[in-house]
């Protein structure tokens, strides 16, 4: 028996230098620390699943305040920390009203981390250019 394709990825990297970003010093900015760890744990959402998560902002809210608690803040807070990562740039706007979080961004680090991977679908909600895609032979070459 085959082994099951993996969809998503089991760990990304974080880099060092991360706050010192103009788009996460927007998003501290208008939201604060909460909204740090809000795109930070969006990040984990989106890559567990692959590239791009199926959620209205709403749906994304309710989840993330599961998981954070009701006693830290206020499922209020939490979609306006959702809405400041847009602000900021963070994430697609245009695709987030349609329900699904995604970025480019994260597209190019998902390309990155499954370089070696074969049979991955890259076909919904891409907003790459073409010439980022995955070359038949599987090599790639993003700068």
């Amino acid at each position: 028996m085959a082994r099951p394709l993996k969809k998503g990825l089991e760990y990304f990297p974080l880099d060092v230098r991360i706050f010192r970003d103009d788009k996460i010093r927007d998003l501290s900015y208008r939201a604060g620390p909460l909204g740090e760890l809000i795109y930070i744990k969006i990040l984990t959402l989106v890559y567990e699943n692959g590239y791009y998560l199926e959620a209205t902002i709403e749906k994304l809210s309710k989840i993330l305040h599961r998981e954070i608690g009701p006693q830290w803040t206020k499922l209020e807070r939490i979609s306006e920390s959702i809405h400041a990562c847009l602000e900021a740039g963070l994430f697609d706007k245009t695709l987030a009203v349609q329900g699904v979080i995604t970025s480019i961004s994260v597209q190019k680090q998902y390309l990155l981390s499954t370089v070696r991977r074969k049979d991955i679908d890259i076909t919904k909600y891409w907003l790459l250019e073409p010439s980022l895609e995955r070359p038949a032979d599987g090599s790639l070459s993003i700068s």
